[in-house]
């Protein structure tokens, strides 16, 4: 079928027309946010179905981009933060593995707060005038002064 044909033709604009519709949508996917508010621990457990081996990692990276998000402008705790990176990092066993293996720590919630930080860290480096110094060493002291290990017992 070439385009010189009626249905060549009609097939053409077809595509034009849903292109003009569609992909302006596409596009706008990105800036769309569905949640306002951070989502809880027990509200992403919902929202997750029992198969969690099938999360994506694309997504357990938003959720922790999220949390970090919250983190850097005031919206959510430490505490808080690190609850939902180790929630997320317990969907993947390799990601528990490796937050064990390279982050120091006298428990899963010490080393998920040092990885909070390399991620606070990291953001910083790209965008230092949107993430001040301050901001990074205040997530450094108080993970230094927290009790990690007694943390969890309390709850």
């Amino acid at each position: 079928m070439t385009l010189t044909t009626q249905k060549g033709t009609i097939l053409a604009c077809a595509l034009l027309v849903g292109g003009y519709f569609v992909v302006p949508m596409i596009w706008k996917l990105d800036s769309i946010r569905f949640e306002e508010e951070p989502v809880s621990i027990h509200k992403m457990e919902v929202m997750i179905p029992a198969g969690s081996e099938q999360f994506g990692k694309l997504e357990r990276i938003r959720l922790k981009e999220d949390a970090l998000q919250s983190l850097l402008h005031g919206e959510q705790n430490l505490a808080a933060t690190v609850e939902r990176f180790l929630w997320v990092n317990e969907l993947d066993e390799l990601s528990m593995e490796y937050v064990r293996h390279h982050f120091a720590g006298s428990c899963d919630e010490e080393k998920t707060a040092r990885q909070v930080l390399s991620f606070a860290k990291y953001r910083r480096q790209a965008k230092p005038q949107e993430i001040p110094q301050s901001t990074i060493d205040k997530i450094d002291h108080e993970i230094n002064h927290t009790d990690w290990a007694n943390m969890h017992n309390h709850e």
